[in-house]
This record gives structure tokens, C-alpha cells and sequence, in this order.
């Protein structure tokens, strides 16, 4: 075995500096959840993008994140509270911007897709453990994310996407990541059309979408609901 596999595999330590090597998410989930333990990570951390979390800190050591959320250690007891997206939406956006985020949110809650606080400024949808959509607001602005076509779990997506329109509306919607950092770039063909640098993070991010790509997120919404469950299906027979 080569020097280099060899530390691969050894643990991380809080003096590494970010940036200065190749470390996977679960490499990441691991070192936090002991360092933390699972109630911080679970509450703080658990549903963070590990891309964003580490881009954003690049030059730094990964005792500077221990930093940050080690205050909780003290009080784990405390109950957190969890705004709701509402709520949320309500205090920060305004005008149609608002109601189009709310008619899509409780489009998602009659669906059965609720999204759930991820912490910050996060929502993640999700369907049976697999996350449909991510949801940040941030000043007068929302932004949805639709899962990475990816995902080797969402292999088959092509097969229930044949609408014109939405695939023009996912095209012209497809994320190349300005996310700093980001580890998940590869080339893909996407219903037909090939990309570069595709992230693996999020298939497409539409800001403030209109009346019109709320439609389209909608179906898109209920079509990746679909392939979650014939998948799980498909694995319990």
C-alpha cells in the first residue's frame, strides 16, 4: 500500500487546513460527530452542504468549524427552535415573490414532500429519506435547488421526463457551480444535451421563479416523488 493511500485513510485531526487536501463528506460526518458528538452535529450541522461549509473556510483549520459550534456542547439540553419556512418567508419576502414561494411550499406539504429546517438559512424536501429540493431565503430572495441529475440513485430519471417544456425549462436551468470548492463538478448528458461541470450538489437553482417555473418545478416535484417510490419499491421486492 503507497504512503499516499495510507494517509488517506488516516482520521482527521482539527490542525488540517482547508484546502490543503482531498476530504470526503463522510470523512467529514465522522470527525464532527466524535469532535461535536451527535446532538450538535444532528441539530447544527447534520444537514449542512459540506461543500459550502468547507468552501467558505478555505486557509482555515478545522478547528476554526469546531470553534463555531462548540458553544452548543455546553447546552445540548436546550430545546431548539426550528422556524417554519412560513414564517420565515413571511418576515423576509414580499409580493409575488412570497406568494410564489408559498403556494409552492404548501404545494410540497399536500404532496407529502414537507420540507424540513436544515439549519441556517435551509430547508430540505425530502421523500422517503432522499431530498427532492433544497430552499434559502436570504434578503428579499429565495432560491430552489432540485436534486443533482447526478446522483447515481437518480440514474433512471430520463425515463419519466418526456414533456418538451419542462425538459427546455431543466436545460435552461442547469447548475454549473460557482459553489467554491466544489468536489462533485463532472461533464453529463442530461436528456439529451451535454454539460460541463455539472454539480453534484444540485441539479438545477432557479432564483425567485416566476408563476410559470413554479408549474414546472411543481411537476418536476412529483416526478422525482414518483422515482423515489418505484425505487423503493423496486428494492424491497
Amino acid at each position: 500500500m503507497s504512503e499516499q493511500h495510507k494517509s488517506q485513510k488516516e482520521p482527521l485531526t482539527e490542525d488540517i487546513i482547508i484546502g490543503s487536501k482531498k476530504i470526503s463528506a463522510a470523512e467529514l460526518r465522522k470527525f464532527f460527530k466524535k469532535e461535536l458528538g451527535p446532538y450538535v452535529y444532528n441539530e447544527k450541522i447534520g444537514e449542512l452542504n459540506f461543500t459550502h461549509l468547507m468552501g467558505n473556510r478555505k486557509g482555515k483549520t478545522l478547528k476554526s468549524i469546531l470553534d463555531e459550534y462548540s458553544s452548543y456542547k455546553a447546552d445540548k439540553d436546550k430545546k431548539i427552535v426550528k422556524p417554519t419556512l412560513e414564517e420565515i418567508a413571511n418576515n423576509r419576502l414580499s409580493g409575488d415573490i412570497k406568494a410564489n414561494l408559498l403556494g409552492f411550499v404548501a404545494f410540497l406539504r399536500a404532496e407529502k414532500i414537507s420540507p424540513g429546517f436544515g439549519g441556517g438559512r435551509w430547508w430540505v424536501a425530502k421523500h422517503k429519506g432522499k431530498a427532492i429540493c433544497h430552499i434559502s431565503i436570504d434578503n428579499q430572495n429565495y432560491t430552489l435547488q432540485i436534486t443533482s441529475f447526478t446522483r447515481p440513485w437518480f440514474a433512471d430519471y430520463d425515463k419519466y421526463i418526456a414533456n418538451k417544456d419542462l425538459i427546455q425549462f431543466i436545460w435552461d436551468n442547469i447548475q454549473i457551480p460557482t459553489c467554491t470548492g466544489c468536489k462533485g463538478r463532472q461533464n453529463a448528458t442530461i436528456l439529451g444535451k451535454q454539460f460541463k461541470a455539472v454539480c453534484n450538489c444540485a441539479g438545477m437553482v432557479v432564483k425567485n421563479p416566476d408563476s410559470t417555473k413554479i408549474e414546472h418545478l411543481k411537476k418536476l416535484a412529483l416526478i422525482i416523488k414518483q422515482y423515489i417510490a418505484d425505487l423503493t419499491a423496486a428494492n424491497k421486492g
